[in-house]
């Protein structure tokens, strides 16, 4: 098995184990339709899909940002720490600006 097989099959493995997560979380714990609700299914989807860019061994790699924040606070890593926070961040204001407009046109 070749190193870029590998990955493929790492990245295939963990978007499989986060639609469960994500799945059993949304129908567990966030059933019902309020607002709370479906603004915390949609953060639990960020934080469980976004990936960032690291740099290993000179090369860019992209790896899932939950693994990557988990990894980077054992190491006591805080800068890298932060720059793994970066990409939720980001993903996450587009996702909720999107949903505020969504919203505001579902209200009018």
């Amino acid at each position: 098995m070749t190193e870029s097989e590998f990955t493929l099959s790492m990245w295939a493995l963990y978007v499989v184990s986060a639609i469960m997560v994500w799945w059993l979380a949304s129908s567990l714990f966030l059933r019902g339709d309020s607002q709370f609700k479906r603004i915390s299914r949609l953060l639990l989807a960020v934080l469980v899909f976004t990936p960032t860019l690291t740099l290993q061994h000179g090369q860019l790699a992209v790896l899932p940002a939950t693994i990557t924040l988990f990894f980077e606070l054992l190491a006591h890593n805080s800068i890298g720490a932060v720059k793994a926070l970066l990409p939720w961040c980001l993903v996450a204001g587009i996702v909720l600006v999107v949903d505020a407009a969504i919203s505001r046109d579902d209200a009018v």
